[in-house]
């Protein structure tokens, strides 16, 4: 059983050279997400604590973006924080959705 990712090259008898992607057998069906290695996790809660400090952290240097963060509804690995980008144009918000 293979219980890394990533890729590899592989030589043939002829000594051409093939690129293969080496799949983890212990990856979330959902996210895809490995469960082999330590990720935020929705169901730990210094790690739900860490994501909406990274929020506030963005938000006080961009005041001008929402952010959340997502996670998988499956494992409960965060992957990815959604950031919407609000453009001022004459006095109007016009938002902005950036994955």
């Amino acid at each position: 059983m293979i219980e890394q990712t990533g890729s590899e090259f592989i030589t043939d008898a002829t000594g051409a050279m093939t690129l293969i992607h080496i799949k983890d057998t212990n990856a979330c069906e959902d996210c895809g997400e490995s469960l082999s290695e330590k990720a935020l996790n929705r169901k730990d809660e210094g790690d739900v604590t860490g994501a909406a400090d990274h929020c506030k952290e963005h938000l006080m240097r961009y005041p001008g973006h929402s952010i959340k963060p997502i996670w998988c509804e499956s494992c409960g690995q965060l992957e990815m924080y959604q950031i919407k980008l609000i453009k001022h144009m004459g006095g109007s918000r016009r938002a902005i959705v950036k994955n």
